[in-house]
Order: structure tokens, then C-alpha cells, then sequence
């Protein structure tokens, strides 16, 4: 039965609901003079809002959290800790908090949750309004004056903000988040939004207290998701709800997944998400009105499962079970229409968790995993259907309904990959088309017009279709093509500018109407191709009184608007520190001229000497001498002191009409074609650029005004996170401040022989002496003329190099990328490699041998001295290795081909033999009559394969794994605890030969000598004076720790400042990062350590490393017979130990060494090297004994010895 309140609440809102809009609109403004005279009477002071803050094991987080809350320019504000029984020190911030500022009140608990410490909070709270932070959150600067001053001028009942997400450093606005605050509104009934619902959070939510009390109540207490059914209860009871476009808030995602909202997996974690999907769904059904209750559902068996849907196949019985008797009961209980509003591939596995179809859940789960969720689009019988490629792997076929699609299916990708001008003539070129709709089955036909926002007009626009094969490259999707998606078009702008009713800021929009498959749609273009077009697009030729300029966002996509120029400058420029205009002399001329630049006064200027419509200023000397970049706009400002923009009577590619780019002091045009003046204290440019000697080198010409201003250029770089080319000459022009710098592209990075530079985008860095004597780094601008060349990509034998201007300060990138053809780029081309040459078809050839390391980061581990006793054994051998670029060095007698290039394809499917040290992609299939070697990479001391923790490990990876276990012939493991492991780990039955580890036989030549020398060499490879102690911290990966890609984040619990400040210059860090995390790592230039995760064999830092500092990693395995000296760096270990992985030994036992917390005890420990190594020594010689002891300077021969009895 429906309260009495809430009958009421919703007949008004239905009343409201069913007014015309005029009236709507005519009340709308009253309906806040209630709030707005509330306001006038309590001048005296702002209301008092209060935030409630649950604290609990935040330490890490919590002074960050306070200090944003506490830094608000809205101070009348009472801050609530709450400390929820906290373990880790986060009690004591709190008690300094409170006692520090008179604002700050805390309470503290006994640990009961989240609910529980928020009702507490609540229950002392005295604020005409409240709201929430979560402890490990932070608020945006400005975010309560701003929600404050909306909800006491709108009178609504609360006011929610957009957030945005963090994880480290990189903070970025999540797909929801921008479609529900696309715009600031404000609703009075739910129905006019009822999407709005999707935003479940209490923290980015003002709420008027006397709402809260009257409506919401009390939070649920012992469970999660608590702000589940609070949020209901308040949206379903609202009568009005004011919604901003404006972020207010900062949620972070934990680097370590411990938040509650990263554990997903867990079963009691689903039963509290699945009562509160429960009760909400009760609220629902019993108060919200159709639309609503239809929406709600629709996110709830969607959105709202997806994070748990895909826990299903690393979760238990239990976990499936409360999964699928939720969404049972919600599938029942659903209004028609819902599984209409939820995307193809959710409502399927909404439908087969329903229907308790487990195996085929799990299917789906996999193949989405490995291909993504794109689809082919098929008519049938006069409708379109979705034929996902996970249907045939089904044990049972889907009903039809399910797969037709509908508009949550269509999903229309438009990119502006052309803006050029001549004079007032613009070319416009976009990309357009319906994701699944291939254009090879399917005929496009694409309209344009432009629509005058404020007049209605409409231009119709004449399209013409031309084929790119750059959407297939970048469009993502396997299975369908889009290369004949692209469209022209051009228009003189004239004909917008010369209308009879022409307005300063008119805008037309450009609309889309693409028809395809039986689809008619009407779209705008949203995105712009940022390879192909600058941040801010090209300004074109003026018309009589102004010009017509381009904008693109991703809300209002890509307009036209006309910008009228009152005050036209027809030259420009800096000459010392004056800033010198000449305006149009038969254009009204200003007052004054005025510089106006943020957070500096005002700078006016007026005619100088030499003409009437000529005007100068004297600059600032904050403009002078800025250590950053200062913009400031140039204003004419008339008699009456109105100030208006200036024009340029060029285009903003005109740089030179301006100044010279690369001086301190340069002009500019903004995207209205306005001046704008950038100062400096200097700044590095480039104007030029030549690849010379069939690309092997890179010449760049430039500017660098550091010269005569006491900070000299040291050197010139070409710089990614993982790798820097040094310039191989760099000189500047006698008696001037150009240079021409000259990269070497062939790389020999560690004496292996010349190579190409890893893949990366690189940019061209600069070391330079400041004036505090510090050395710093300033990035090169792509400036001038060279701007008309950019996008430039040439392909050579061994890379392709893309230069580019990227950022809005248009910074110069060099691409180093791997030289794949057209036809291998991208993911509609990988799959037709695959369904061409992995087809089970072909000849064998016996003679091919195709090896590959850790997926082709390298051409090393045990493979490598494999493939040379394999070259002896096979008859008329050819030796290929998998290479992820041409970086990787292969050995002598081999070729590199690069990995999934159309080459490798064919070997893949025809070698005879194949060797790896990890396993092949999730499309191999093995052949009849290819043999496979899997020499595995270490010793395991954390769980693999099928013991590794379920939670922890993908479907997806475990059914791959089980494919390659039965695919292997033979399995290498380096002792006789791995020739037990191993195969119980992966569910192998065959041979297994174990007879020490052939990656590690280098450590073990005779005589001993020899060992000595090759440490020395390798040191002299490194660069490494002879006397200086090598610390080799050799980390392994975690499979909790992800970045928002999803791909493995990089583990550094050493920190290298501390490090250094206790151990000093005679210490040397070599950081060699696990192969799943390499790409993560971040590697700038230091005396204190090197990145070697690419030397490409870890024996020899072995050699030359005098201790090693791992935690789990199977290194200590082999680094055990260098009888050096090992730490065991494992902050996290009981974690480790317990949840993420578990261990095959009593590792604390066992270890060879220290086990250390903190970089603070590992020095203490490296400080009495000596000492431990005698304390441990009789541990230590167990462990060698146990897992060392076949390691030698013959394991190879042995190992291949009983190869060839199996290939024979």
C-alpha cells in the first residue's frame, strides 16, 4: 500500500507531468521563490551544511580527503568524523583533525560498517543541509558553494554533481557519468529523467536536511551497499531534483583493489549487493511510475550485474546460485519492454543466468573476453538481428527476440578526420557508420545539413562517399568494415556570413542522417581524429565583417559559428618588450589597447608614433621572464571602456604573419580567430624535420631562445616512459639560436648489435641548466610551417615512423611503431589473418622451427639456447622467433618476424616445431603433426594454473591453458620439484624432462675464470664502474593490481629515494620488471638506478649483480646458484600468502634470505650483508640444493639429448 504522502507526492507529480511545457515553464521559476526568500531572510550567514565523513583503515588517503573538504570556499561548514574502529593509524589523523580545527567534530566507534557510522554522523548533525564523503575521496574545489547556491535557488529537495574517477595519478570521467550530467536540468518527477537513477552514490549529493529526515531516514547498517536503498528512497520521494553538469566530486580506485566497491567476486559482498537490488525493487514496484519502474530494471538486470556477471566463472556454486535466483526473480518480476533497454549481449546473459544455463554462461563470458563484445548485424526476414560469434558454442539455441536489435544495440560512431580551408571555401570529411553494420553487406547513404540554432534555418550539405582504410585500423571491431564509411563534403561559407539576419555567435550545427540495414538515424559528429587534426581546429579566410569558425565537443559534436570582428589587426608582433598591433585603418579604430592576462592587473597601451592605426604596450615583466607558459588576450578597448577581442585578418596557420614561433614572446590566433600572445622565459621549437638514410636517422631543425638567458641546453632526446634515443649531434648555428639536432634510429641499447628503438610514442625532451642550477626538462613544440606537414607516417624495413603534434600545446611526438603493413593493422585485419591462415589447412614443414619468449618481448630464457642445439638436430633447419618489434635481438642464424604480421601466420600454422616459454594467443590451435616444446619460465613458489586462487585468475586464461597443456609434447622444468609441480598445476600428462634450467647454464661456464670476465664485460655494457655495488630488485607482478585498461600494473615497493639517501652513490639500483608488466613502467633518467627490464639476457645481471632483491618471483630459483647473497622484499606477503596466490613452500621458512617490510629494513639488512649471508648460509644451501643443484654449464645439451629421442 502506497503511503498517503507519497499518493499525494505522485498525483501532483502527475499533474505536473501531464501540464503543457508553456505552463511548465511559466510556474517553473516561482516554484523557487519559497528558497529565494528563505535566503534574503538569513543574510546574516550562509546555511550550515554538514558533512559526514565514515573513516576506517584510510590512513593513506585521509589527510587528502580532509584537506579538500576543509579547503572549500564555502566555509560554514561542520565536518563529521566518524571513526568506524580503525586500525591503522587513521584514528589518530582523526583525533589531530578535530583538535586542530574548530569545524572539525569526531566520534568514535566500534567497527560496524559504513551505515552504521553515517547514521551516527546524521544523528549530531545541526546543517540546514548535509552531505557525504566517502574517507578515501576527495571534493572538487568549489563543489558546495556551487551545489549550496543551486539548491537555494532552485528550492529543490537535493542537487546532484558529476564526479569523476582516480587511480594514481590518472584521473579521467567514466561513459555514465558524462550521458547523466551532460547538461545541468532541473526535474520535478522522475520521469522526466528517469536515467538518473543509474547514479547510486550518497557523496556527490547535496541534500536539504528537512528532505532527508522527512523522506529518507535512517541508512541500512551491517550490510554493503547501503546507499542502494537510502538513494532510492530519496529519488522516488523528491519532488524536485536539481542535476549539474559540474563535477563536485573525485571518486578514487584504489591502486591495491581494497575498497569495498573493488570486490566484487566475493559471495557475501554479492548476497548484500543482490538484498539491496531486493529492497530497492520493492520500493520500485510499489511507488515508482511506469517509466521509472521500466528503467530501473533495465539497469539493474544490465548495467548493474555486469561487474558480477563476470565473476561467474572464477566464483563457486554459492556465488552462482544467489547470482542466478536474483536476476531469476527480477526477470520474472520485469514489465514488458525492459529487455528492450538493455544492450544485446547483457540481456543474453541476463537470460541464460535466468534460465540456469551455467555452461553456456561461462562461454559467453570467455569468448566476450577474448573478442569484445562487437557483433555482425544480419536482416532477416525484414529485421536486424545480432549474430554474435559466441551463438554456435552454445549447448542450446537463444530465442529469436533476444538477438533483434533495438536502439540500445545501435550504436553510431562519427569522427571528423578532415577540417581544411581555402580562403572561405571549408572541406569537411567524416567518418560515419552503425557498429555491426559492415559495409561490405550492408549500403550506407549519409545526408548533412547545417541548422541554424537560433533562426532554424537549414544548408543542405552535398556528400560524397570515399573509401579509408584507417576506420578499419581504428574502429576496434573484429568482424565488420567500415573502409567505405567515409564522406566528404565542402561549403563557402559566404553563403552562411552574408544572411540578411546574421548574428555575432550564430552557431549550425552539423547533422548526420546515416541510413544503413534498414536503420534511419540522425546523428551529429562527436569526436575528432586527433592523428589527423589539432585540438583546435583550423581557422579560415574572413568574410566582410568576420568569419565562420569550427568547434567539436563531445556533447554538442561539430558546429559552425560566426564571430564578428568589431577590431581587425592586420599585423602584429614583439619587438623587445613591446607589443606592437596595426589595426585595419578602414575599421573602427579602439580607444586603447589592453593585455589582460589571469591573475595579473590589467596592461594598457595606446597609438604609438609612427601611424594613427598603429598601437603598442609595454609588456610586464611578469610576461618577461615566466618560468611557465602565461596566456594573455589582447583586447581593443573602446571610448565608453568596453572591451572587445581583437581579430586577425589572417589564419591561425599563418604563424609567421605573426612572430617568429619559437620566441619567448609569440602570437597567436585562438580558435575565433582572435589574438592571443604566449610568454615565456623560453621555449624549445621545431619547424623542420628530415628522415635521412632510408630512416635511419631523424634530423630536426629549430629554436631553442635559451641562448644569451643564463640556461643552457645540455642535451637532446627522444623520450617515452620506457626508453630514450639520445641525439647523436646536436649543434647550434654560429651566432644564433637555431640548431639541428640528428637521432640515430638504429638503437644499440646493450651491445647486442644495432636495432630499432622499442615501440613507443617519443617525445623530444630537452636537459637544461636552470638558473637555481638544477637541472631541468622542457618538451619541443612542433611550431610554424611544420605544422602543414603533420600527420607525416613513413614505413621502413624495420619500423614506421609517425610524427605528430600532440596536447593542445601541440608538443612534437615520434612515433617508433612496428612496421606492420596496411592489410595486418588493426583489429578487422587480425581476424582476417586468423580465419585465412589459421585454418587447420597447408603443408607442414618439418625444417621450420618458430620460437617465441614472453610473447615476443624478447628472444631469450630457455628458448634461446634451445634454438641453437635445435638448429644442429633439425634437417635444413630455418629458425624464426616471435618479436613484438624489430628492438628484439634474435640470434645469429635466426630471423625476427614480427608477431602477427601476415608472415607469422603462416609459420604459425606450418612450422613443424614450436617452442615457448608461456603459450601462444587464444586462437591458436595446434596441428596434427607439429611438435610443441613449452620449456615454462621459473620455478614456481606462487600458485599457477589450476591452483592459483579462483578469484584470481580469468576463464578465459584457464581454459587457454588447458588447450596448451594438451597441446604440449614435451615440458622443461629446472628441478625435480617442478617436474611434480608443473604438470599437477596445468592438468599435463606427458613427458617432462628435468634436467636443470638451459636459461641458466651461462652462470655455470668453466673454467671460473670466465665468469669473472663476463661480469666484467657486461658491467662495462651497463656502464657500471667496477667498485660499485649492484642492488638487481627483480619484483614479480600481482594480479590484484590493474591499471584502468585492465592490464597488469607494474610493483615497486622499493623506493629509490630512500634508498639512495641511506646508501648513498656507491649503491646501483638495475630494475628488471616482470614481462606482464613491462609496458606499465615508468623509467626516467637517475644515478641512482637503470631499467633493464629489456636486457635481453637476465643471467648476465645475475653476474653482475653482487645481491638480489626480489619477493615472489622465481628468480631466486636460479639466482640460488650464483651463491650471491638474496632479500625478500614483501611488504603485502600476507596478503599474498593468503588471498592473491598462497605459496607452494613454507616461504617464511624457507626463504635464503631476510624477508623485509620496508625499504628502511632492506638496507639495514644490506648494510650486514655479510652477517646474513652467515646466518642464512645453512638455509641457503638447502635451497640450492633443492631447486639449484642441476643447473649447469651443460642443462641444454641434457635437455635436448631427450628432445631429439622424442622428435626422432
Amino acid at each position: 500500500m502506497i503511503p498517503e504522502r507519497n499518493l499525494l507526492s505522485r498525483m501532483a507529480r502527475a499533474a505536473w507531468r501531464n501540464s503543457p511545457e508553456l505552463v511548465r515553464s511559466t510556474i517553473r521559476p516561482y516554484l523557487g521563490n519559497k528558497a529565494k526568500k528563505d535566503k534574503s531572510a538569513d543574510k546574516a550567514a550562509s546555511p550550515l551544511l554538514s558533512v559526514v565523513i565514515p573513516v576506517y583503515n584510510v590512513s593513506s588517503y585521509l589527510d587528502e580527503c580532509l584537506q579538500s573538504v576543509l579547503s572549500q570556499d564555502y566555509k560554514t561548514l561542520e565536518v563529521i568524523l566518524v571513526d568506524d574502529g580503525s586500525e591503522d593509524g587513521s584514528k589518530e589523523i582523526v583525533a589531530r583533525y578535530a583538535a586542530q580545527h574548530k569545524r572539525v567534530k569526531a566520534i568514535y566507534m566500534p567497527h560496524g560498517g559504513n551505515g552504521a557510522a553515517r547514521n551516527a554522523g546524521i544523528k549530531i548533525a545541526q546543517g540546514k543541509y548535509i552531505t557525504f564523503v566517502d574517507s578515501d575521496d576527495r571534493v572538487k574545489p568549489g563543489a558546495y558553494s556551487a551545489m549550496i547556491a543551486q539548491l537555494e535557488g532552485s528550492g529543490s529537495d537535493f542537487v546532484v554533481g558529476s564526479f569523476s574517477r582516480i587511480r594514481g595519478s590518472r584521473e579521467w570521467t567514466p561513459k555514465m557519468t558524462e550521458e547523466l550530467h551532460s547538461k545541468s536540468r532541473t526535474i520535478s518527477s522522475l520521469t522526466e529523467f528517469p536515467d538518473i537513477m543509474r547514479d547510486v552514490f550518497l557523496w556527490n549529493k547535496v541534500y536539504r536536511r528537512s528532505f532527508w529526515d522527512a523522506n529518507v531516514g535512517s541508512i541500512p547498517e551491517g550490510v554493503l551497499y547501503e546507499d542502494q536503498e537510502t538513494l532510492a528512497r530519496a529519488y522516488l520521494s523528491a519532488s524536485a531534483i536539481d542535476i549539474m553538469a559540474r563535477p563536485v566530486y573525485i571518486w578514487r580506485m584504489r591502486e591495491n583493489n581494497s575498497s569495498i566497491t573493488q570486490q566484487k567476486g566475493r559471495v557475501d559482498d554479492l548476497r548484500d549487493r543482490m538484498a539491496a537490488m531486493a529492497s530497492v525493487a520493492a520500493l520500485v514496484d510499489a511507488q515508482a511510475e511506469p517509466e521509472v519502474r521500466l528503467a530501473w530494471y533495465a539497469k539493474s538486470l544490465g548495467e548493474d550485474l555486469r561487474l558480477y556477471v563476470e565473476k561467474i566463472p572464477n566464483a563457486g556454486i554459492d556465488y552462482w546460485e544467489c547470482l542466478r535466483t536474483t536476476v531469476a526473480h527480477l526477470h520474472e518480476q520485469m514489465p514488458g519492454g525492459s529487455l528492450e533497454l538493455i544492450p544485446v549481449n547483457e540481456r543474453v546473459l541476463a537470460h541464460l543466468i535466468a534460465n540456469n544455463r551455467y555452461e553456456d554462461t561461462v562461454q559467453v563470458l570467455i569468448f566476450l573476453k577474448e573478442n569484445g563484445g562487437a557483433f555482425r548485424a544480419r536482416s532477416i526476414e525484414g529485421s536486424l538481428e545480432a549474430h554474435p560469434g559466441y551463438l554456435a558454442l552454445l549447448g542450446a539455441d537463444l530465442p529469436r527476440h533476444l538477438l533483434k536489435i533495438h536502439d540500445v544495440d545501435v550504436n553510431v560512431h562519427t569522427s571528423l578526420t578532415g577540417f581544411r580551408w581555402k580562403g572561405t571555401v571549408l572541406s569537411i570529411d567524416v567518418s560515419a557508420y552503425i557498429r555491426g553494420v559492415d559495409a561490405e553487406h550492408f549500403t550506407y547513404s549519409v545526408d548533412a545539413a547545417l541548422h541554424n540554432r537560433r533562426t532554424k534555418q537549414v544548408y543542405e550539405l552535398d556528400m560524397r562517399q570515399r573509401d579509408d582504410a584507417r576506420i578499419d585500423i581504428k574502429s576496434g571491431d573484429k568482424w565488420n568494415s567500415y573502409e567505405h564509411c567515409c564522406f566528404a563534403t565542402s561549403l563557402d561559407t559566404k553563403t552562411l556570413a552574408n544572411g540578411p539576419d546574421l548574428r555575432n555567435g550564430d552557431e549550425w550545427d552539423l547533422r548526420l542522417r546515416i541510413k544503413a540495414g534498414g536503420l534511419d538515424l540522425e546523428t551529429s559528429v562527436t569526436r575528432r581524429d586527433g592523428e589527423l587534426l589539432p585540438h583546435q581546429l583550423p581557422i579560415g579566410g574572413r568574410t566582410q565583417f568576420g568569419r565562420v569558425v569550427g568547434q567539436i565537443d563531445r556533447v554538442r559534436g561539430l558546429r559552425l559559428r560566426y564571430v564578428a570582428h568589431p577590431f581587425l589587426a592586420v599585423s602584429a608582433g614583439v619587438r623587445g618588450s613591446k607589443l606592437h598591433v596595426v589595426f585595419d585603418p578602414h575599421a573602427p579604430l579602439p580607444d586603447a589597447l589592453v593585455l589582460r592576462t589571469p591573475g595579473h592587473p590589467d596592461v594598457k597601451g595606446g597609438r604609438g608614433e609612427r601611424a594613427a592605426n598603429a598601437y603598442e604596450l609595454s609588456l610586464p615583466s611578469a610576461l618577461v621572464n615566466a618560468p611557465k607558459e602565461l596566456l594573455s588576450d589582447l583586447y581593443a578597448s573602446t571610448q565608453d571602456g568596453a572591451l572587445k577581442p581583437i581579430g586577425w585578418v589572417g589564419t591561425n596557420t599563418e604563424w609567421d604573419g605573426l612572430s617568429s614561433p619559437g620566441d619567448s614572446h609569440r602570437l597567436e590566433v585562438t580558435g575565433y580567430g582572435y589574438l592571443r600572445l604566449s610568454s615565456i622565459r623560453w621555449r624549445l621549437s621545431v619547424d623542420g624535420y628530415e628522415l635521412l638514410d632510408d630512416g635511419r636517422h631523424l634530423e630536426l631543425r629549430g629554436r631553442s631562445s635559451s641562448v644569451g638567458r643564463g640556461e643552457p641546453i645540455l642535451d637532446l632526446a627522444l623520450v617515452t616512459r620506457r626508453n630514450t634515443v639520445p641525439v647523436e649531434d646536436l649543434r647550434f648555428l654560429p651566432g644564433s639560436d637555431r640548431f639541428i639536432a640528428v637521432f640515430n634510429l638504429a638503437q644499440d641499447r646493450w651491445g647486442e648489435g644495432a636495432q630499432a628503438p622499442e615501440s613507443g610514442h617519443y617525445e623530444v625532451v630537452t636537459r637544461y641548466a636552470g638558473q637555481d642550477g638544477r637541472v631541468r626538462h622542457k618538451k619541443a613544440l612542433a611550431v610554424g610551417s611544420v605544422l602543414n606537414r603533420l600527420p607525416d607516417e613513413r614505413r621502413y624495413k624495420c619500423y614506421r615512423v609517425g610524427i605528430t603534434a600532440e596536447s593542445r600545446a601541440r608538443s612534437l611526438v615520434v612515433k617508433i611503431l612496428p612496421p606492420y603493413a596496411q592489410n595486418e593493422r588493426g583489429a578487422y585485419a587480425q581476424q582476417q589473418l586468423r580465419e585465412q591462415f589459421l585454418t587447420g589447412r597447408g603443408e607442414i614443414d618439418k625444417s621450420i622451427v618458430l620460437l617465441e619468449s614472453f610473447s615476443g618481448k624478447g628472444a631469450t630464457d630457455s628458448v634461446r639456447p634451445l634454438s641453437e642445439k635445435l638448429a644442429d638436430h633439425v634437417p635444413d633447419a630455418k629458425l624464426y622467433w616471435s618479436i613484438a618489434d624489430y628492438s628484439v635481438p634474435v640470434p645469429k642464424g635466426a630471423e625476427g618476424v614480427l608477431i602477427y604480421s601476415r608472415r607469422w601466420y603462416e609459420l604459425l600454422n606450418t612450422a613443424g616445431t614450436l617452442v615457448n616459454n608461456n603459450n601462444f594467443p587464444p586462437y591458436f590451435r595446434k596441428r596434427e603433426g607439429q611438435f610443441y616444446i613449452q620449456t615454462w619460465h621459473g620455478t614456481p613458489l606462487k600458485k599457477i594454473g589450476h591452483h592459483t586462487p579462483r578469484l584470481n585468475i580469468t576463464a578465459s586464461y584457464r581454459a587457454l591453458m588447458e588447450r596448451e597443456a594438451e597441446y604440449w609434447d614435451v615440458l622443461i622444468a629446472q628441478n625435480q620439484f617442478s617436474e611434480e609441480v608443473l604438470p599437477a598445476a596445468f592438468g599435463y600428462t606427458g613427458p617432462v624432462i628435468a634436467a636443470g634450467y638451459p636459461r641458466n647454464e651461462s652462470l655455470h661456464r668453466a673454467p671460473s675464470g670466465d665468469t669473472e670476465v663476463r661480469r666484467a664485460l657486461v658491467r662495462d655494457r651497463l656502464g657500471i664502474d667496477r667498485d660499485r655495488k649492484v642492488v638487481l630488485y627483480a619484483p614479480t607482478w600481482r594480479d590484484n593490481l590493474r591499471t584502468q585498461e585492465g592490464k597488469f600494473d607494474s610493483v615497486a615497493y622499493l623506493d629509490f629515494r630512500v634508498f639512495m639517501e641511506q646508501l648513498g652513490p656507491d649503491y646501483l639500483v638495475l630494475l628488471r620488471g616482470h614481462h606482464n608488466v613491462a609496458g606499465q613502467r615508468v623509467v626516467s633518467a637517475s644515478d641512482s638506478y637503470l631499467d633493464v627490464t629489456s636486457y635481453p639476457e637476465v643471467a648476465d645481471l645475475y653476474s653482475v649483480a653482487d645481491v638480489l632483491v626480489t619477493d615472489y618471483s622465481s628468480c631466486m630459483f636460479d639466482f640460488a646458484g650464483t651463491r650471491k647473497p638474496m632479500i625478500f622484499l614483501a611488504p603485502d606477503i600476507d596478503e599474498y600468502r593468503n588471498v592473491t596466490r598462497g605459496f607452494y613452500i613454507d616461504f617464511e621458512a624457507d626463504a635464503p634470505g631476510p624477508i623485509v617490510k620496508t625499504t628502511t629494513e632492506l638496507v639495514e639488512q644490506l648494510r650486514r650483508l655479510e652477517e646474513v649471508q652467515a646466518e642464512f648460509l645453512s638455509r641457503y644451501d638447502s635451497f640450492f640444493a633443492r631447486y639449484a643443484s642441476w643447473d649447469d654449464a651443460e642443462a641444454s645439451s641434457r635437455v635436448m639429448k631427450e628432445i631429439s629421442i622424442l622428435l626422432d
